[in-house]
């Protein structure tokens, strides 16, 4: 099993729905995320060290708190440009190794929902799922109310 968190809150919702749903199917997770760099802003491979400290912080966050629950868990990130075509990769990276993983991702449903909620918050895990549903992977996508 592995978990796409794009936040901490998003991921750790995430991450206890998994568990709520499916209370005796998981014991293993794999926390996947990758860091969007924005080509324009980013300056060089000066940022990439303190972008990896942060984005291991909080992967590590979930890592702990899933190993203090006695469920065996680790991470994998990446960084780019293209968050939905580094985030396939790396799926396929988890695929090969764990062949039977099935895929959670949290999308953010507004109460008022309308175009600028919908720009600013794209569908980063509709076009995930989209492109792993191609390669036979389930991946199960869960609401999360703001």
């Amino acid at each position: 099993m592995f978990l796409v968190g794009h936040s901490l809150g998003a991921g750790m919702h995430t991450l206890l729905s998994a568990i709520k749903l499916f209370p005796a199917d998981f014991k293993n997770f794999l926390f996947v995320s990758v860091g969007e760099i924005d080509a324009e802003s980013f300056h060089g491979e000066a940022m990439l060290p303190e972008l990896t400290r942060e984005m291991e912080e909080q992967l590590n966050h979930y890592v702990r708190y899933c190993q203090r629950r006695g469920y065996a868990a680790g991470m994998l990130y990446d960084f780019g440009t293209d968050t939905v075509q580094r985030l396939t990769d790396l799926a396929d990276i988890v695929i090969k190794e764990y062949p039977n993983s099935v895929f959670f991702a949290s999308n953010l449903i507004f109460a008022a929902d309308n175009v600028f909620t919908r720009m600013l918050h794209n569908q980063t895990a509709y076009a995930v799922q989209r492109n792993l549903h191609l390669r036979g992977v389930t991946v199960v996508i869960l609401p999360m109310k703001i």
